[in-house]
């Protein structure tokens, strides 16, 4: 009775519990993402960097433009092509500008 507890049953509870954890901290690293993008916009515009701030935000609205057309392959294509970012950060980029607009609504 106990062998197959520990057998088959602990080892998930603890799955389940490490993917917890991590989903927690990736929720928290996107957060993060997420204020320093907003640091980084008003850092651009204070210091009058406005070509590169009205690219930003150019950048990101054709993202949630592709966003909303259900389109998130084509928005991961654009900000490697444009930022030049790895597959993985230029999904959790992606994830984040997804993640900001559904809190707007």
């Amino acid at each position: 009775m106990f062998d197959s507890f520990f057998s088959i049953w602990l080892p998930l509870i603890l799955l389940i519990i490490v993917w917890q954890s991590v989903s927690q901290q990736l929720a928290k690293l996107r957060m993060t993402q997420q204020q320093t993008l907003r640091e980084l916009t008003r850092l651009q515009e204070h210091l009058g960097v406005n070509d590169a701030a009205s690219s930003h935000s150019l950048l990101n609205e054709q993202i949630e433009q592709l966003l909303s057309n259900h389109e998130t392959v084509e928005a991961i294509k654009l900000v490697r092509e444009t930022l030049g970012y790895p597959l993985l950060e230029a999904k959790q980029y992606v994830d984040a500008i997804k993640e900001a607009s559904s809190d707007r609504r």
